[in-house]
C-alpha cells in the first residue's frame, strides 16, 4: 500500500514540474525523485610511500546524482565528502547504474594517476573501494632512470648435439655439434643466467656464472648433455634452444655517471655478444690419413657349397683398414669376411682353404665430407 502511494505521489509531483517549467518557465533545480540508496563508495588516495594523500580529484561518469549531466567533479574534503580524513572520500546513497571513476589533478609534487576504476551498483553490490597511489615527480624520474638501466636482455641460441643413423630425421644422417660462445664486451663483470629447453621435452635448472671484464666463455654440448641427463634417457641426438640471460652486476652501484655511460651501450646490442658455432659431419670418425691392406686370394676348397662355384680357385682381391702397429693374420682375416658374406658356420669357415697369391699396404685419406656455420644471435629485449 505504501508502495503504490508513493508512486502516485512521485508521479503528482514530476507532473507539477514539467507543467510549471513548461507553461511558466520556472526554472526547478535538478534533483533525484529517490536517494534512498544505501551504496557507498570509498576512494583511497597514497603516496608510493604509503602515506596519505590530500588534494586528490576525480571526475565520475555519469554523475551520479544529477539527471542528465555526463560527470561529477569530486574533491577530497568537499560537502559531498561524508569523510574529513585527509586521503579519504567517502560517497553516501549512489543510485544503481555502471560508472568510471578517474584522477585529474593531486598536489603538485605528485604524478596523476589516471588509471580509470569502473564499478557497478546492481542491488548487490553495496560498497566499492579503490586506491589510487601517486608517485612523486622527483623520486619517479629517479627510478624510471634506473628502471631504464635494467633492461634485462635475452639470448636465444638453437643447439644441435648427437648422431643420426638412419632416416628418421630431423636432419641427415651425421654427426652434430654445437659450441656457443659468449663474450663479456665490458670492462667490468657480467653476470649469466643460462638453461637448456630441449625440444618436445624437458627444462633444465639454471646455471649461474659470472664472466670478468672483457672475457669469454662457452657452453658447448658436453656442457648441454651433463643438464639434461638426469630428465632423458636417450641421449644420442637432442635439439633445442639455450636461453642466456645477462644480469648487470654493477646495477648495485648507483653512480649516475656510470650508468649513463652503460645505458647508452645496453640499448644498442646489450653486454655481451653470444656467437654459435655449429658443426655436421657425416662420418663416423673425423677425416684422417689411414692405412688400407690389398690382398690377392684364391678358394680352393669349399665344403659348405655357399660360396657360388664361379668364385673358386680364381683370384679374389680382398681391402680392408689396417691399424698400425699391430699383427694381422691375413688367412684369418679374409675368413672372417667371407664367414660374414655368406653366412657360414663356424665350422664351415674353419674348413675353408684359401690361398694366399700376394698383399700390399698402402696410404690413404678419408673423404672429408663435413659442414661448418656461424650465427651470431642478436639479444632480445625484455623489462
Amino acid at each position: 500500500m505504501f508502495k503504490f502511494s508513493y508512486t502516485i505521489f512521485s508521479i503528482f509531483l514530476f507532473s507539477m514540474v514539467f507543467f510549471l517549467s513548461h507553461n511558466f518557465g520556472i526554472i526547478i533545480p535538478s534533483f533525484s525523485l529517490e536517494r534512498n540508496y544505501d551504496n557507498n563508495l570509498t576512494i583511497f588516495s597514497f603516496s608510493q610511500k604509503g602515506n596519505w594523500l590530500s588534494g586528490g580529484q576525480f571526475l565520475i561518469e555519469p554523475n551520479p546524482f544529477e539527471i542528465n549531466q555526463n560527470f561529477l567533479k569530486l574533491s577530497d574534503n568537499s560537502l559531498l565528502d561524508k569523510n574529513k580524513k585527509n586521503g579519504v572520500i567517502l560517497l553516501t546513497g549512489l543510485p544503481y547504474g555502471t560508472f568510471t571513476i578517474t584522477q585529474y589533478d593531486i598536489q603538485p609534487e605528485y604524478q596523476i594517476n589516471n588509471i580509470s576504476k569502473t564499478f557497478v551498483f546492481d542491488g548487490e553490490s553495496k560498497n566499492y573501494s579503490f586506491t589510487f597511489i601517486n608517485k612523486n615527480k622527483i623520486e619517479s624520474s629517479i627510478s624510471n632512470f634506473y628502471e631504464d638501466e635494467k633492461k634485462s636482455y635475452t639470448y636465444n641460441a638453437k643447439f644441435v648435439c648427437g648422431s643420426i643413423s638412419g632416416n628418421e630425421g630431423p636432419l641427415r644422417p651425421g654427426h652434430y655439434d654445437t659450441d656457443i660462445s659468449i663474450y663479456n664486451k665490458q670492462k667490468y663483470p657480467v653476470g649469466i643466467f643460462w638453461n637448456v629447453i630441449e625440444n618436445e621435452g624437458s627444462v633444465s635448472n639454471a646455471i649461474i656464472k659470472t664472466l670478468g671484464p672483457e672475457s669469454s666463455t662457452a657452453i658447448v654440448c658436453k656442457d648441454i648433455l651433463n643438464l639434461l641427463t638426469k630428465n632423458q634417457k636417450n641421449l644420442n641426438f637432442i635439439e633445442g634452444f639455450v636461453i642466456i640471460e645477462e644480469n648487470d652486476i654493477s646495477s648495485m652501484s648507483k653512480t649516475p655517471e656510470r650508468k649513463s655511460e652503460l645505458f647508452i651501450r645496453q640499448t644498442e646490442t646489450g653486454l655481451l655478444d653470444v656467437q654459435v658455432f655449429y658443426t655436421a659431419n657425416a662420418l663416423e670418425q673425423l677425416p684422417h690419413e689411414v692405412l688400407v691392406g690389398s690382398i690377392i686370394f684364391q678358394i680352393t676348397n669349399n665344403p659348405s657349397g655357399k660360396i657360388p662355384k664361379d668364385q673358386l680357385n680364381i683370384d679374389l682381391m680382398f681391402t680392408s683398414r689396417i691399424n698400425p702397429n699391430t699383427f694381422l693374420d691375413i688367412n684369418k682375416h679374409i675368413k672372417s669376411f667371407l664367414a660374414l658374406y655368406y653366412n657360414l658356420t663356424s665350422n664351415e669357415t674353419e674348413l675353408l682353404t684359401l690361398k694366399i697369391r700376394d698383399s700390399d699396404v698402402g696410404v690413404g685419406s678419408m673423404i672429408d665430407d663435413h659442414a661448418i656455420s656461424l650465427t651470431h644471435i642478436l639479444p632480445q629485449y625484455y623489462k
